[in-house]
């Protein structure tokens, strides 16, 4: 199997993730807030009857100022070893060979969700660990 990566964006970011974490695309679900929602969440939505967690890809990604009625179309759901979680996103941009870019470290100080980056034609994609990102979250 050829090692994929999505590029996508968020606000106006970029960044990417491998697909092989990748589930299933979802047009934005129907999002709820609960009562002590744990910091690093924005949410939850049902899917296949299940509550799902957002995770807060604005913080992930240092996005400010964004409203919370700016909820984004796209919904990707990522499995992680404790479960699905939900990383919203405004635009899929494509899926390329991971062998048709190179990887980097991060300049010092840089850290989103991992001081990885991807890049494509020129353009540097944070490359996220999401597993990274849940393990990190309280509990």
């Amino acid at each position: 199997m050829i090692d994929k990566v999505a590029l996508l964006v968020l606000a106006g970011k970029v960044f990417a993730l491998p697909v092989t974490g990748i589930e299933h695309i979802l047009d934005g679900p129907r999002t709820f807030l609960l009562p002590l929602m744990p910091e690093g969440y924005s949410g939850v939505f049902l899917y296949r009857d299940e509550v799902t967690p957002i995770l807060n890809l604005s913080r992930v990604l240092g996005i400010s100022g964004t409203a919370e009625e700016d909820v984004p179309p796209l919904t990707v759901l990522y499995g992680c070893d404790s479960g699905l979680v939900g990383l919203p996103v405004d635009t899929v941009l494509r899926v390329v060979d991971r062998a048709k870019g190179s990887e980097e470290r991060g300049a010092e100080g840089e850290d989103q969700g991992g001081p990885r980056h991807f890049v494509y034609e020129g353009t540097r994609y944070p490359l996220l660990d999401i597993e990274a990102q849940v393990a990190s979250l309280p509990r």
